[in-house]
């Protein structure tokens, strides 16, 4: 086991960052598929993100209303 240990990479080091939590008012005309698209959270982030700001299944932010967004 202790031959397995090795100095970690820096793709290692980007896989081992956490999710980060950032509240953000929702500019004008934004849509979650915006923020899904470049959300770490894959495939199921645009139904994520609006769970987890309340609007599930298909709510849409106001302009200026806070919103939770993943990094």
């Amino acid at each position: 086991t202790i031959n397995s240990f090795h100095a970690i990479s820096e793709a290692e080091r980007k896989l081992a960052l956490p999710l980060r939590l950032r509240v953000i008012n929702a500019p004008k005309d934004a849509h979650f598929a915006d923020f899904a698209k470049s959300s770490p959270l894959g495939k199921n982030a645009l139904s994520l993100l609006r769970l987890l700001n309340g609007m599930y299944p298909n709510g849409e932010p106001l302009a200026g209303q806070p919103l939770k967004v993943i990094e």
